[in-house]
């Protein structure tokens, strides 16, 4: 037989206050209503309720920190950090590994002393024992550091100032600045399509400028490297070494950074500049060299003459009979204005002044020592 509704209904409030003994327990000890030790809010109109017996109600919870932390970051404005200033250098790099640094330390001032040593001439000073383990003091590593020192005085005769008041660009009487600001100073702003055409024709009037000045300088240093007696496989090899570096130069630098031609596009301008290379330097030997055999058949018909005369001249005068008959049309000058012709054309003084130059460096570089040559001492 089922239970009674009323026996179901006194069990369920049994069981509900059972449950809740402690909260019991606590308010009798305490005095404290149920409502505020359960943690619920007090009944309206309870006679035991915490507002009637005067008690407070609990303060709300304290967010923690973290949350604190996350709500602060929130409400803050996103700030953006400023850009890097371009103006300033990037700094240099640190060593980190105890090797680098004690390289930096040791071997890089003993390298130093023996490099400067050998550009005065010297033997390279007292040798480290390192840097010999190292090869530094080695015949290929001597030929590599010449090479880079006549790169680097062939680059400072062809950057903005050509070297400073004496330099090439003042004697040749050529704008001392950079293809972009030739191009921005001649043509302002680049909105319209006609001065973007014109600012890319200044700039590679330019570009053309400064390759035609490396490459005559270039010429000039092998052709003064072909000359030496004295050390010729050294010479031979500060030669080869500089001629790799100089296409290099001109490939990476002065095609891809300067003029802004891409890196299969420069491979392939750089290969077309060195075969044109080759032909320049043929006509360039050709006109130099009959100009040297005119002025020895010159002076040695001269000197025939003041000893009262004969055929001491005749063989001077057949190789210079024969040397200009090989020379280009037009001489010096011609060669130039068909290999380099912006360069004549940018030169204040046209082809005689750029040939008046390259016979003034040829007879320099010819009065300087094999010895300071092979160490790639022409351009200091």
């Amino acid at each position: 037989m089922p239970p009674a509704p009323g026996a179901v209904v006194a069990a369920a409030r049994a069981a509900t206050a059972a449950a809740r003994p402690r909260v019991g327990a606590a308010a009798a000890v305490t005095g404290l209503p149920r409502d505020a030790l359960a943690g619920s809010p007090p009944r309206r109109g309870a006679a035991g309720s915490s507002a009637a017996a005067g008690v407070p109600p609990p303060p709300p919870r304290a967010p923690s920190a973290a949350v604190e932390a996350v709500a602060a970051a929130a409400a803050a404005p996103a700030s953006t950090p400023p850009p890097p200033s371009l103006s300033e250098p990037p700094p240099a790099a640190v060593p980190t590994n105890f090797l680098t640094r004690w390289a930096a330390k040791h071997l890089a001032p003993a390298a130093a002393a023996s490099d400067a040593d050998e550009a005065d001439g010297g033997s390279g000073g007292r040798r480290h024992p390192l840097l010999s383990l190292l090869g530094w003091y080695s015949t290929e590593s001597v030929i590599v550091r010449n090479a880079a020192r006549l790169i680097a005085g062939i680059r400072a005769q062809t950057d903005v100032d050509g070297g400073g008041a004496a330099g090439v660009r003042s004697r040749l009487g050529l704008p001392a600045a950079t293809a972009m600001e030739t191009a921005t100073a001649t043509t302002g702003s680049s909105d319209s399509d006609a001065t973007a055409a014109t600012t890319a024709t200044t700039a590679t009037a330019a570009f053309q400028t400064r390759y035609a000045l490396a490459a005559l300088h270039l010429y000039l240093s092998v052709r003064r490297l072909r000359g030496v007696t004295t050390d010729v496989t050294t010479a031979a090899g500060v030669m080869q070494a500089t001629y790799a570096s100089f296409w290099a130069l001109v490939k990476q630098e002065m095609l891809v950074d300067e003029a802004g031609v891409g890196m299969l596009a420069a491979g392939r301008a750089a290969r077309e500049a060195e075969q044109a290379f080759f032909g320049a330097a043929v006509g360039y030997d050709a006109a130099l060299d009959a100009e040297a055999a005119a002025a020895a058949a010159a002076a040695a018909g001269a000197g025939g003459r003041h000893a009262g005369g004969g055929l001491g001249g005749t063989a001077s005068t057949d190789a210079a009979t024969a040397a200009a008959v090989a020379a280009p049309a037009g001489g010096l000058e011609g060669a130039l204005t068909r290999n380099v012709p912006a360069l004549v054309t940018a030169a204040a003084g046209g082809a005689p002044a750029v040939a008046a130059y390259v016979r003034a460096e040829e007879r320099r570089l010819r009065a300087i020592t094999d010895a300071a040559v092979v160490r790639g001492k022409l351009w200091d």
